[in-house]
C-alpha cells in the first residue's frame, strides 16, 4: 500500500510544480513581449503578474480555510486562526486532528511542512491536519502551553494530547490508521498478541487483557460482558494515540495463557499485562481488587516503554518526564558487531541485573553517527564508539567515562558515586565559543595579536602630522571668515 502511495504522490507533486512552472513562464513571457512599454505600464504588468503568481501558488499549496471547508473531510493542511480554530475542531466531518504549532523561522517546522503536505490528501477522512502560526496567533498558542517549535498535538473526543510518534510520513500514516481502527484487537493466542498488539506499538510494546468470565464471540460482545473489560476498553480508547491494546478471548487455550506467565496467585483468573518480545510481562495490580480507569491509565503510561528503547526526538521529552536517569548504548554503525554486543549486554542487565542497581535506570540505544552533534554535549567522541553513558534528562546531568568497560561495572560505578556527575555542555561550540577556546589555549600569542591589532588600528585611524596641519589651517581660515 505504501509504495504506490509514495509514487502517486510524487507524480502529483511533480505535476503541480510543472503546472506552476508553465504559469510562471507564461507570465514572464508576457512581460518580455511587452518590454518596450512605458515604465508605468511595465510596473503595472509586473504587479499583475506577481499577483496572479501568488494566487496560483496559494491555490496549489492548499493553505487557508474557508467556510466551505466545514462539513467535509480535509485533504490539505488547514491554516487555523483564532477566528476559525474552534469551528474546525468541532466539525463532525473531521473528528481527529493533527495540529502543528509553529514559527515561520523554525528550521524543524520547515522540514516537517512538506511531509504534512504529502500525507494530508492520503489521510483525508481519517485525520485532518492544521497549522497555527504562533508568531501571529500568540494567545491561541499560549492557550495550549506552546513553549517550543514545532509543538505537535492530537485532538479527539474533546481531548488534546501530544503526538507521540515519529515525524516521517510512514509513521504519521501508521498512527492515523491505528487511530481510525478499533481501539482493541481481538486475539486468541500469545503469538497473535505479540504480532497484532505488541509489534504494532511505536516501541514494540502493547497491553493485553483477559477475563475468563467474559462472554460472547465478537469483540464488542466480549469487551462489554464484564466491568473489568469495560474499563479496559475505556482506557484503550483514551490512550489509543499512545499505546496498542488487545483483548484475549475467553476461549484461549491453557497453553497460551501460561505463555503470558500471570502471577501464581492469579490462579488463572483475569489479568492486564504489558507485552513485549523477549521481555518479562508487567501485570497490573488493581487496588482493592477493583479496576478503575485512573489507576489503569497510570499503569499504561508508566510501562509503555520498551526494555531498551530507541531514543530520538519523538520520545526524548517523554523519557525525561519519567524523572529517571537513562543508560544509553551509543552504537557505531560502522562496527555493527561491537554495537550489537553492547546493546545485548545492556538488555541482559536491564532484564536480569542486580535489582538494586537495574531499577535505578531506564534503558535506551542511539545511533552515534546520526546523532553525533547531540551526543557531543556529553563528551561522546566518535573514536570511542560504541560507548555507554548515563543521561539525567530532567536535570541536564550526565555520567561518562570511556575507561570503565562493561555494562554492569559502569552502571554500578554510577550508582555508587564513583563516576563524576557532569553538567550538560550545551552542544558543539559556536563561532564565538571557538574563538574563546583558541584564545585560552594560546594566551600569549592571543595577547600579542590583540595588542598588534590595536596599534595597527590606531595607526590607520589617528591623523598624521600633515593631516593635523591641514586641519589646523582649515580651522583658522574658517574662523577668519566668520569674523569678517
Amino acid at each position: 500500500r505504501e509504495a504506490p502511495f509514495h509514487r502517486q504522490h510524487l507524480e502529483t507533486c511533480t505535476d503541480q510544480r510543472e503546472r506552476s512552472g508553465r504559469t510562471t513562464g507564461t507570465l514572464f513571457s508576457l512581460q518580455e513581449t511587452h518590454g518596450k512599454m512605458s515604465s508605468t505600464g511595465h510596473l503595472l504588468c509586473r504587479c499583475i503578474s506577481l499577483g496572479l503568481l501568488a494566487l496560483c501558488w496559494s491555490s496549489s499549496s492548499g493553505s487557508g480555510a474557508s467556510a466551505a471547508e466545514i462539513g467535509r473531510p480535509h485533504s490539505t493542511v488547514i491554516d487555523l486562526t483564532a477566528d476559525n480554530f474552534d469551528d474546525h475542531l468541532s466539525d463532525p466531518a473531521n473528528g481527529l486532528w493533527f495540529l502543528k504549532f509553529y514559527a515561520p523561522w523554525c528550521g524543524h517546522c520547515k522540514t516537517l511542512a512538506p511531509t504534512l503536505d504529502k500525507v494530508a490528501p492520503f489521510l483525508s477522512g481519517k485525520m485532518a491536519f492544521g497549522k497555527i502560526d504562533c508568531t501571529t496567533h500568540k494567545p491561541l498558542c499560549k492557550r495550549f502551553g506552546v513553549q517550543g517549535y514545532p509543538t505537535l498535538k492530537i485532538f479527539r473526543d474533546g481531548d488534546y494530547f501530544m503526538y507521540p510518534g515519529k515525524r516521517d510520513a510512514d509513521s504519521i500514516i501508521n498512527f492515523a490508521e491505528r487511530m481510525a481502527a478499533s481501539e482493541l484487537t481481538l486475539v486468541t493466542t500469545h503469538d497473535e498478541a505479540l504480532s497484532s498488539v505488541a509489534d504494532r506499538g511505536d516501541d514494540g510494546v502493547g497491553f493485553v487483557a483477559y477475563d475468563p468470565d467474559a462472554k460472547g464471540t465478537t469483540l464488542e460482545e466480549i469487551s462489554q460482558s464484564t466491568t473489568y473489560l469495560q474499563v479496559f476498553q475505556q482506557v484503550a480508547r483514551k490512550l489509543q494515540a499512545e499505546a496498542t491494546f488487545g483483548l484475549l478471548g475467553p476461549d484461549a487455550a491453557k497453553v497460551d495463557l501460561a505463555k503470558f506467565a500471570p502471577p501464581s496467585e492469579n490462579g488463572g483468573g483475569k489479568f492486564i499485562t504489558k507485552l513485549e518480545r523477549d521481555a518479562d510481562g508487567k501485570f497490573f495490580s488493581a487496588p482493592n481488587e477493583e479496576v478503575n480507569s485512573v489507576d489503569l491509565i497510570s499503569f499504561v503510561r508508566e510501562h509503555n516503554v520498551a526494555l531498551v528503547t530507541e531514543l530520538g526526538p519523538h520520545n526524548f521529552r517523554s523519557m525525561g518526564d519519567r524523572r529517571m536517569p537513562v543508560a544509553i548504548a551509543v552504537r557505531d554503525p560502522d562496527d555493527a558487531a561491537k554495537s550489537d554486543a553492547l546493546v545485548a549486554d545492556l538488555r541482559q542487565f536491564a532484564k536480569n541485573g542486580e535489582p538494586a542497581i537495574r531499577h535505578r535506570y531506564l534503558y535506551a540505544k542511539m545511533d552515534g553517527k546520526r546523532w553525533g552533534t547531540f551526543l557531543s554535549q556529553f563528551s561522546i567522541e566518535q573514536s570511542n564508539l560504541p560507548e555507554l553513558f548515563v543521561l539525567d534528562i530532567a536535570n541536564k546531568k550526565y555520567f561518562e567515562n570511556s575507561t570503565i568497560v562493561g555494562v554492569e561495572k559502569f552502571l554500578t560505578a554510577v550508582a555508587k558515586g564513583e563516576i563524576e556527575e557532569r553538567e550538560q555542555e550545551g552542544g558543539s561550540p559556536g563561532f564565538l565559543k571557538k574563538i574563546e577556546q583558541v584564545f585560552v589555549k594560546h594566551t600569549a600569542l592571543s595577547v600579542f595579536g590583540i595588542v598588534s591589532l590595536i596599534i595597527l588600528s590606531l595607526f590607520l585611524v589617528l591623523p598624521g602630522a600633515e593631516d593635523l596641519e591641514a586641519a589646523t589651517s582649515a580651522a583658522a581660515a574658517a574662523a577668519a571668515t566668520a569674523s569678517n
